[in-house]
């Protein structure tokens, strides 16, 4: 038998648990284990006895149970009356059948009486016994039929003669014979019948008795009462347990001075619950009588409603009129011992003062532009706590940098520098162009040049810029400058692109090669350059790429997870060569 199975996967063959490995592509199987088989089984119920067998949910492994054989049953029957006889039945899980005596009226032995007209012949059973007792019954069926008419609601009624079945018929009324009364009453009402002479059945009507209402009357809390709510159309109340405070029991508290009772109402409850509550308003009115600015503070003491009273200043209480204070001056406010509110002044400030102004200690102060001075707030040398305004005249040290030069304007005190060269740092030296010159720097890959646009000068600095260099792809002794004096060239080395083999696995959707699969790409270096000529404002590139010239179908076989394996038909590079493409030139 050949077996076929995914890696990994885990079955069961021939009594042992199997798995195919991943690694090896092998199955390795063991067998299976099974619990210990109890040959010594006690079997407690008659006619069952102890069977090893093969475990019907597990076929490898087996178990012992008991079987039922009937024939290790006992045989014991009970003594049956006359009209019994003895039946067998099974209980669910026994094996040995239960004997009861059971009745058969057919065993029984019939003696019927003979019996005049109008009786016949009825069996009669005693509780306890199978077969009846037979005896003369009077069965008015078997009467001759009399035929009365009688009204509705009247029946017939037979007048039974003393030692005689057959009754003596005649029509009396019977209000159980009555049409019932199609009405429905709701709850609390009952159906009354009123009846008229002459006639049998009554009529009916539904009139209300409170006494048909039922009585679930609510147990109600303290404080609450059971009200009953008639609605119109109703006959039953609807009661309720409403809050009637006067039920309440009454209680009084002894509270301390500034504390009220106050009724706490808790929720579900009619009573209030009472307590002593602060409040203020109790308390006895401050006698204190305050000065300005003072006011009556009460101070609280722990377990205490009503607070002691002292005068303590409040300075939001003071009327403060404050006086109007020139320029150079400010409102100053002066505290006497034993007064709340403060006493206020004009009282000068440590400024300079000068026109519609007031300048602090070291600030400059303004100047007419015309004067060439500077003016500063400063201390009076005599006396400290005075400040005075100091002039002197204005100090001009300007001094222009290279390339400009120190220009006088009418109506300003110092001169501007104004620039009139360009200037170039070449190394540790500084140079200076005139506008339109231009001068490279020493390493002769950077050239600036000065141009003089809307009196303005404005200096340019042009780098050129050289393509990639490495010194290790270079032939050596082949090194050298291009005639620009800035870029290094060579001659490179041989890595020019070329066709190269390499081995990598091949895979499509669930499907993949054993082993790698030869594979060829292009790589090398193609002719690539960037240059940037002497003094041009244009970029000169040129682009080449190492791209397959030439491709071949290949086949490769592949096996899949789903135990298939497939041809898979695939492209390969065969021959490669450089293909120039555009780099995108630019101005």
């Amino acid at each position: 038998m050949s077996l076929l199975s995914l890696l990994g996967e885990k079955f069961e063959f021939n009594c042992q648990d199997c798995v195919c490995q991943e690694d090896s592509f092998g199955i390795v199987c063991k067998e299976k284990i099974c619990p210990e088989v109890k040959t010594e089984v006690l079997c407690t119920l008659d006619g069952f006895y102890p069977v090893t067998q093969i475990d019907p949910n597990n076929h490898c492994c087996k178990e012992t149970v008991c079987i039922c054989d009937n024939r290790l049953c006992p045989e014991v029957f009970p003594e049956c009356e006359i009209g019994y006889e003895v039946v067998s039945e099974y209980v669910n899980g026994s094996c040995c059948p239960q004997y009861k005596c059971v009745c058969n009226s057919n065993l029984c032995v019939m003696a019927f009486p003979t019996c005049q007209t109008g009786y016949e012949v009825v069996g009669e059973y005693v509780k306890g016994q199978c077969c009846p007792y037979y005896k003369c019954a009077c069965n008015l069926k078997l009467c001759p039929t009399v035929q009365l008419d009688c009204m509705i609601g009247y029946e017939v009624v037979s007048e039974h003669v003393e030692e005689s079945c057959c009754p003596h018929n005649k029509c009396v009324c019977n209000v159980s014979l009555c049409p019932k009364p199609l009405l429905k009453c709701q709850i609390g009402y009952e159906v009354v019948s009123e009846y008229v002479d002459g006639q049998c059945c009554p009529s009916y009507n539904c009139v209300c008795n409170v006494s048909l209402c039922p009585k679930p009357v609510p147990i109600c809390d303290v404080g609450y009462e059971v009200v009953g709510e008639y609605v119109d159309g109703h006959c039953c109340p609807n009661y309720n347990c409403v809050c009637n405070m006067k039920l309440c029991p009454t209680i009084v508290l002894d509270c301390m001075i500034g504390y009220e009772v106050v009724s706490e109402h808790v929720q579900g409850s009619c009573c209030p619950h009472k307590i002593c509550v602060c409040n203020v308003s109790q308390c006895p009115k401050p006698l204190a009588k305050c000065d300005t600015g003072y006011e009556v503070v009460g101070e609280y003491v722990d377990g205490h409603c009503c607070p002691s009273y002292n005068c303590v200043c409040n300075s939001s209480l003071c009327t403060n009129t404050l006086p109007k204070c020139d320029l150079g001056s400010e409102v100053v406010a002066e505290y006497i011992d034993g007064y709340c509110c403060p006493h206020f002044k004009c009282a000068p400030k440590k400024v300079c003062v000068y026109g519609n102004a007031e300048y602090q200690l070291g600030s400059p102060v303004y100047s007419d532009p015309g004067s060439c001075q500077i003016c500063v707030c400063s201390e009076d040398s005599t006396n400290n706590n005075v400040l005075n305004i100091s002039c002197h005249p204005l100090p001009c040290s300007v001094h222009c940098p290279d390339g400009y030069k120190l220009r006088n304007d009418p109506g300003q005190c110092c001169g501007v520098c104004e620039q009139t060269h360009c200037v170039m740092k070449n190394g540790n030296s500084t140079e200076l162009l005139e506008p339109g010159e231009t001068r490279p720097l020493n390493d002769n890959c950077t050239l600036y040049s000065c141009t003089m646009e809307d009196n303005q000068i404005i200096q340019f600095i042009h780098k050129i810029a050289c393509p990639p260099y490495f010194e290790e792809d270079c032939e050596p002794g082949t090194i050298h400058l291009e005639p620009n004096g800035c870029c290094k060239i060579c001659i490179p080395r041989n890595q020019s692109c070329k066709l190269q083999k390499y081995n990598d696995y091949l895979s499509y959707q669930n499907c993949k090669t054993r082993t790698t699969v030869e594979l060829f790409r292009c790589q090398g270096s193609c002719e690539a350059y960037s240059m940037y000529p002497h003094l041009s404002r244009h970029v000169i590139r040129k682009c080449s790429c190492c791209v397959e010239s030439k491709t071949k179908q290949k086949t490769a076989h592949m096996d899949c997870t789903d135990g298939n394996s497939i041809n898979f038909k695939y492209i390969d590079v065969d021959e490669c060569q450089c293909l120039e493409t555009s780099c995108n030139d630019e101005e």
